[in-house]
């Protein structure tokens, strides 16, 4: 499959194969010399490919994975920003910003208080966790990838839906 370009002929709309020689050049063949099995796809020819398709999965489910943690290795704290009332200069925004790392960045130093001064706020720019769903795309994640490589969760310890009933059932297997 990796050799074959589908064309569509521009006068019978007719598919066409171009099959790459291992010595060079192409051989053409027409629909009816050849049978085209394709899976799922956008534009009724090509289908999507499985490989890409897991692999997209599983970088989704790595991405969440690296969301929590950087979540939790900030003590929860999510991003946002200070507004100001006035415009600042740059040496007074890098002076505010070395300050608000220095009380709140560090081993131990995650529970200080900030203090605002000449009535700045915080405006939190982070989607809540709830709100992303965190945790059921994490649950969901040992699911989808259990899907792709065609195993039981229970064999990658997803148990959500065990029961004393189909446990035994499912160890035995």
């Amino acid at each position: 499959p990796d050799r074959v370009t589908i064309l569509r002929d521009r006068e019978t709309y007719e598919l066409i194969y171009r099959i790459t020689n291992y010595l060079g050049g192409y051989t053409y063949l027409g629909s009816s010399d050849v049978f085209h099995l394709h899976g799922l796809g956008y534009d009724g020819i090509r289908g999507y490919s499985v490989i890409s398709l897991a692999a997209r999965s599983i970088g989704v489910s790595i991405a969440a994975e690296q969301c929590a943690e950087d979540f939790f290795a900030n003590g929860a704290i999510t991003s946002g920003a200070l507004r100001h009332p006035r415009q600042l200069s740059n040496e007074a925004k890098d002076r505010m910003r070395a300050d608000l790392e220095s009380i709140t960045k560090g081993s131990g130093k995650r529970w200080r208080i900030p203090i605002f001064e000449e009535n700045m706020e915080w405006i939190g720019m982070s989607m809540p966790l709830r709100d992303a769903q965190m945790l059921e795309q994490r649950k969901f994640a040992v699911t989808e990838i259990a899907r792709w490589f065609g195993l039981p969760p229970h064999k990658l310890a997803d148990l959500e839906r065990a029961t004393f009933s189909n446990i035994e059932s499912q160890s035995r297997e």
